[in-house]
């Protein structure tokens, strides 16, 4: 596989998945998913093999002008398909509006962590601190 088209190809693909995405009645979100995650996968492996390891960045084995060319061309179809990536949030697990849920980690209206914890942890809690209550009574 030629790096320098990858970008093109993945464009391509992502098109014609999207079209099929849009006009099929049996490829929706949940079949459509575990594909372009394959496509994403053999796009990392393509990177795994095509970029220098760290160790020889100063002097790579294919020489410099190759390394910097299939870096970019790897670089330009990430983002290809980060451009084309057509499946929602919503569609795939997330919420309405395709805005990211977000775990519930700030902080109570009162400005303490003790509505944040979990009913586990509060009771274990009480009963780490029943002899002291027991002792202020």
């Amino acid at each position: 596989l030629d790096v320098e088209g990858l970008p093109k190809l993945l464009a391509a693909l992502l098109r014609s998945l999207h079209r099929i995405h849009c006009t099929s009645s049996s490829l929706k979100e949940h079949r459509m998913a575990p594909l372009l995650q394959k496509i994403l996968k053999a796009m990392v492996a393509q990177a795994a093999t095509r970029l220098t390891p760290p160790l020889e960045v100063a002097s790579p084995e294919r020489g410099a002008e190759l390394a910097v060319l299939e870096a970019g061309s790897l670089r330009d179809s990430f983002q290809t398909f980060l451009d084309l990536y057509f499946l929602t949030e919503a569609g795939s697990g997330g919420t309405p509006g395709g805005t990211p849920r977000r775990p519930g980690t700030g902080l109570s209206a009162r400005g303490d962590r003790a509505a944040v914890g979990s009913p586990a942890l509060k009771r274990q809690d009480s009963t780490q601190n029943g002899w002291w209550k027991a002792m202020v009574r």
